[in-house]
């Protein structure tokens, strides 16, 4: 059996302290494991297609108030005073709806629902976890909303022919 002369053990220590200490960042592009590639810019349109996009830009609070028509309230349908709330992307919102003469309360919950540009509306009621509550959808595109927007709605046992308007600005809210 040969044994390995000292000097050559030595050598190839400190070679194999140089490469664990210089990282694999460092190892020549022949070395067995450590690959050479470059990468260059998209230039087909297929390849730019599945390429991730950046996240979209934040969006805005959007501000609305609801007004208009009746709301059922513990003594039964009866007008109210206009509404002012504002929805976060993508949050819940109680939006109190006071009765314009004795004093009544009645609340629903809005959603602003960016996946979907939509604006989900459903009436606060008592029950099990699992019951089912008619809510009311309005979609509004985008450009719609920097411009500010005027819809007619119903929410099933909260609201009948209520109007509101939604904007991204409060002065571009219209007039009910």
């Amino acid at each position: 059996m040969k044994i390995m002369h000292p000097r050559p053990r030595r050598a190839m220590f400190a070679l194999t302290a140089a490469l664990f200490l210089g990282g694999c960042a460092n190892l020549p592009p022949w070395f067995p494991g450590q690959q050479s590639q470059q990468y260059h810019p998209l230039d087909s349109e297929v390849a730019q297609m599945a390429a991730p996009q950046p996240p979209p830009p934040a969006t805005p609070p959007l501000y609305c108030r609801i007004g208009r028509g009746d709301a059922h309230f513990a003594k039964g349908w009866a007008g109210y005073n206009e509404a002012f709330f504002s929805l976060e992307p993508d949050a819940r919102v109680t939006v109190p709806i006071v009765e314009r003469k004795g004093g009544g309360m009645a609340q629903v919950v809005g959603i602003f629902d960016t996946g979907g540009q939509k604006l989900i509306f459903c009436p606060m009621v008592d029950g099990p976890p699992d019951k089912r509550i008619a809510c009311t959808s309005l979609y509004a595109l985008d450009d719609d909303l920097t411009a500010g927007v005027k819809r007619t709605f119903d929410i099933p046992s909260a609201l009948r022919g209520a109007s509101i308007t939604c904007a991204y600005r409060q002065d571009a809210l219209q007039k009910l």
